[in-house]
């Protein structure tokens, strides 16, 4: 309704009536006695807050349909009561709602909210009558899960509504396993600036900082504790699943909130617990400010940036595996990192173990092998720690170097520095054996830009394209020709698999799984071959299309002799300027198959992604050194800087440093002889040419500003985090005047890929870059036409003066479309029937025409099932822009044939096919596998609907190995088949018929343990 009045121009009237009259009558409300309120005393204080909120909203409606220029329909219709469809909005999230329509005025507090200010912190604080209404304080209402949706009327709901997330493993972090787990929330929420679609209230200047003050300063009620943010940062963009099908337009989350439960029920006022946690004990009352310091010492850290250390809290919500707990005596601090002649810094992140406790880390997260480095979290420290081989002592040690350090550690004895929870090292990745590497599409102009001989260069991509869209291709259609390889295949090429482990299950529309591949993986499991069923080779189909069109969209050039590696620096200090130690466990080129690779003596390319300037890509030397044999799957460093300056090889590729970076390193000869490296330029400072803001501000100026720090500290991180970053939007500007100018050392593009490369650090150098100063830079400095990307814009064509990433478009183009073709014209056999699947409803039939009491059933059965049929039939037919969305549609046919019953559940033959038990299931009775043999069995051989396996596809792949004689089916659970990975080693030997002896020998061994257990 009040987007109603938005749209005939009274909406500020009635607001204006609805607040004046709420204050009325809450005064009113709070001088008569509880008897006349109807309310009994301390109980029922919702019943009391609905009333009060049935009798405001009769006002505004009252209001409403008696306003001259309400239009006649309106003041002639009798308006329900907004009881029934109003949502448990608590009392904050109405002052918020007030705040935001009365955006332009003076706020006053919504009478029944008392507030005061914190004596402590003097962050807004409630009193206890919010304690009245924390059953109702937070709602849940039906959006997707993991967004939130906003709606664009003025007077929807705002915030957005919140829905919680499903339930899923997932790695812990610091604070968690400190503090209890149970003491933090997260929520992720939309961007609230920006040019996409915000609610008009939401436009307005102060719009945002109103929220992020009521956000900060309100204890936030939830399952009856109080919660408030304490940390925020974009959330990670996840994989959209392109099979999934969206019943409604979303607003993906921008940012992820952190929020710390401070009191509670039970709750106690025990320093000691906050010192030493015990949650068996009960959680002690805490601060945000007391939290904050927990996780750095704030008082030791003032002269950090403000920015720079809110950023620092990442640390302690990183999710990581916590391993091994040192003692002090087993930690080495260094005073002073390796610095070059020129006082550069050449181990920026990185730090070395002991073999010891390599392992030790090793086995706590189940390796068998213990890799080179791990990349990890400890106490203060952040960064890659190399494992020293050279070390004989067999002790457990770890060294932290200064560049590490992100925060300066208490000097107190036995002090918050000493905790176990900053002395236990957390593990977030480790080195693997590599594959071959997929070419990143930024490297490619710069290849071009620095080769000897362009046209070469040129031919060698596009070769490289060709071979490696050949064997992504030709492995695709191979594998159609066995169902093992083909279950490999899927495996490989499945999107849904991380996530199936994350959330533990898989998602079913209906009777199938939501995912195409998980639909193959069931059909597969449950065998059935995709050469005989026209339904699985039609999902096949589609699988093979989306991966050829994946592979050319993304132009994933793999090139066989490159691989991602960690960059690690050379402690001992045996490698030369612009020289490098690489060294593989395994290595198999992943277009030839050839293994055993030896680079010593090779000249190899080395780069980093985000690559912009011409120097990011780097031609050094590969050697072996004695005293660095051991280091596997890792690429060294010179710490002795590079031949032209003395900067380190990890700073010239992007700026990298050694807490994580991995390198891409190419051996390929065709693309090494030709290619030349770049002299760094000299960097620009946008700041001080006034295309840039840099925010300098200490954490001892904000307290030197403000009597209330913590709050203020917070507020300001959280506005500024929470801001439109522009690097995606400048990157793609970078890359069109790249392609514009078919240079990459024009003046244009040197201040668009240092503006590129601040913006990457800007969350912690402090840089606001908005859409006014990105307008200035491109005025003064970008004065040229900018072309589109045509392979962004059309179909890819031939054409030799495109851009080297157009021309390979067409390449990839070419290649993929002659795939299709062979796919399509190889794999056009039709068969839709399967006699396993109707061979129980037969059975059924022709029982049916022997005994009446079989012939009742299934007369009763067919007619329930053309009912679901003739809904779905009806459901086709409709027009599509007038049809209900498929997803709940399907959804709800599906409950529909779960539902069908015997007519008569008394009989004896009723009885025989209905579970025997209430915990079986259900859907696998023998009752539900005849609905789905006779509902397949209804059709002919040469057409079977593809609603049959919408409607009954669990019962059919159940039906399937029953009849199957080749071996023993085995039945197996969901949570080992999540797991369950096929072996391509075995496969290939049982396809080469090399398992033949071995299967003779397992056959003559079970017979021999039968006969000795008989």
């Amino acid at each position: 309704m009040l987007s109603f009045c938005s749209h005939t121009g009274i909406y500020e009237e009635c607001i204006e009536v609805f607040e004046r009259k709420a204050e009325e009558v809450a005064h009113q409300w709070a001088k008569k006695p509880k008897e006349d309120q109807g309310i009994l005393p301390e109980t029922n204080r919702q019943k009391k807050r609905s009333v009060l909120i049935d009798h405001l909203f009769d006002i505004l409606y009252d209001r409403i349909r008696t306003h001259p220029r309400s239009p006649k329909h309106i003041r002639q219709k009798t308006i329900p009561s907004p009881k029934a469809n109003l949502p448990p909005l608590s009392l904050h999230g109405l002052e918020l709602k007030k705040r935001l329509v009365q955006i332009d005025e003076p706020f006053e507090d919504v009478p029944l909210v008392k507030k005061q200010r914190s004596q402590s912190s003097g962050r807004s604080t409630t009193h206890n009558n919010f304690s009245e209404f924390k059953d109702s304080a937070i709602f849940v209402e039906s959006v997707p899960t993991d967004s939130c949706q906003i709606n664009t009327g003025v007077g929807d709901a705002v915030p957005s509504s919140p829905q919680l997330d499903k339930l899923k493993l997932d790695f812990s972090h610091r604070l968690g396993r400190r503090f209890g787990h149970d003491r933090f929330f997260e929520l992720c929420v939309p961007a609230l600036t920006g040019k996409g679609h915000l609610p008009d209230v939401l436009k307005s200047g102060k719009a945002l900082e109103i929220i992020q003050d009521w956000l900060i300063d309100t204890a936030h009620p939830l399952i009856g504790r109080f919660w408030q943010p304490f940390f925020v940062k974009p959330k990670e963009k996840r994989k959209r699943n392109r099979d999934i099908i969206k019943d409604i337009e979303e607003v993906e989350p921008a940012f992820r909130i952190y929020l710390f439960a401070t009191s509670g029920p039970g709750f106690q006022d025990d320093e000691d617990l906050i010192k030493h946690p015990d949650p068996p004990r009960g959680h002690p009352l805490m601060s945000i400010a007391q939290l904050l310091n927990r996780i750095r010492p704030t008082r030791k850290n003032e002269h950090q940036s403000y920015l720079k250390l809110f950023q620092r809290t990442s640390l302690a919500v990183s999710r990581n595996r916590a391993t091994v707990t040192l003692s002090k005596d087993q930690i080495r601090f260094r005073e002073k990192d390796i610095y070059s002649t020129k006082g550069e810094v050449m181990n920026d992140g990185a730090a070395r173990i002991s073999p010891t406790l390599a392992g030790k880390i090793a086995l706590m997260i189940g390796l068998d092998l213990i890799p080179s480095v791990f990349q990890g979290r400890f106490g203060e420290a952040k960064g890659l720690w190399v494992v020293d081989y050279n070390d004989k002592e067999g002790d457990d040690w770890i060294e932290i170097y200064p560049s590490q350090q992100k925060w300066t550690r208490s000097n107190k004895h036995a002090g918050e520095s000493d905790d176990i929870s900053h002395r236990t090292f957390e593990v977030l990745e480790w080195s693997r054996p590599p594959k071959s590497a997929t070419l990143n599409t930024q490297f490619v102009p710069i290849l071009m830009d620095r080769a000897r001989d362009k046209e070469s260069m040129k031919e060698s991509l596009s070769e490289l394209v060709r071979s490696g869209l050949s064997v992504e291709i030709d492995a695709m259609i191979a594998a159609m020709d066995d169902p093992l390889s083909f279950y490999e295949w899927v495996r490989k090429c499945n999107p849904n698999f991380d996530e199936r482990l994350k959330t533990g299950a898989i998602s079913f529309q209906g009777g199938m799984p939501v995912v195409q591949e998980e639909k193959l993986n069931l059909l597969l499991g449950s065998g059935f071959d995709p050469r005989k069923l026209t339904y699985m080779r039609d999902i096949a189909k589609d699988v093979f299309k989306d991966k050829c069109n994946n592979l050319q969209d993304r132009l994933k050039i793999k090139v066989g002799r490159s691989a991602y590696l960690y960059m690690v620096p050379d402690f001992w200090g045996v490698l030369e300027p612009d020289e490098v130690y690489i060294d593989f466990s395994s290595f198999t080129d992943g277009i030839n198959g050839l293994s055993n690779v030896a680079l010593d003596g090779s000249e190899v390319l080395v780069a980093r992604s985000p690559a912009h300037y011409p120097s990011d890509i780097q031609s050094v030397k590969a050697v072996t050194k004695v005293e660095l044999i051991g280091l596997k799957n890792v690429i060294v460093f010179s710490t002795k800087g590079s031949t032209d300056g003395g900067r380190s090889l990890a700073s010239k590729l992007s700026g990298g440093d050694y807490d994580g970076d991995q390198a891409w390193v190419c051996w390929e000869p065709s693309i090494v002889s030709n290619f030349i490296t770049a002299d760094m330029p000299e960097p620009i400072d946008l700041v001080t040419e006034g295309f840039m803001k840099r925010d300098t501000t200490t954490y001892a100026d904000l307290k030197r500003e403000h009597q209330h720090t913590t709050s203020v500290f917070l507020k300001k991180s959280f506005a500024f985090n929470m801001k439109r970053s522009l690097l995606g939007i400048c990157t793609n500007f970078k890359e069109r005047v790249a392609c514009t100018q078919r240079r990459l050392d024009t003046p244009e593009l040197r201040y668009l890929c240092q503006l590129a490369s601040d913006l990457v650090d800007a969350p912690k150098q402090g840089f606001t870059f908005g859409d006014a100063e990105f307008e200035l830079l491109k005025r003064e400095k970008v004065k040229i036409f900018i072309k589109e990307q045509l392979w962004k814009t059309q179909r890819p064509s031939r054409n030799p003066d495109h851009h080297i990433i157009d021309h390979l478009m067409y390449v990839a183009h070419k290649a993929v479309l002659k795939a299709l073709t062979y796919f399509h014209e190889t794999f056009n056999y039709h068969s839709a029937w399967d006699d396993d699947l109707a061979s129980y409803g037969r059975f059924a039939l022709a029982q049916a025409e022997k005994f009446p009491d079989w012939k009742l059933l299934m007369e009763d059965l067919k007619k329930d099932i053309q009912v679901v049929q003739d809904k779905w039939i009806a459901y086709s037919a409709q027009p599509e822009h007038s049809k209900l969305p498929f997803s709940p549609f399907c959804e709800d046919c599906y409950a529909d044939f779960q539902a069908i019953m015997p007519h008569d559940m008394n009989t004896s033959l009723a009885q025989s096919l209905l579970p025997d038990s209430g915990n079986r299931n259900s859907e696998l009775s023998n009752w539900a596998l005849l609905k789905a043999s006779t509902l397949f069995a209804s059709y002919s051989r040469k057409y079977v609907a593809k609603r049959v396996w919408w409607l009954a596809g669990i019962q059919l792949c159940h039906l399937k190995p029953d009849y199957d004689k080749t071996g023993r089916p085995y039945s197996i659970v969901s949570g080992v088949h999540l797991c369950m990975k096929p072996d391509g080693s075995l496969i290939r030997r049982r396809q080469a018929g090399a398992g033949v002896e071995s299967n003779l020998e397992e056959v003559s061994v079970e017979e021999d343990m039968a006969v000795i257990n008989d």
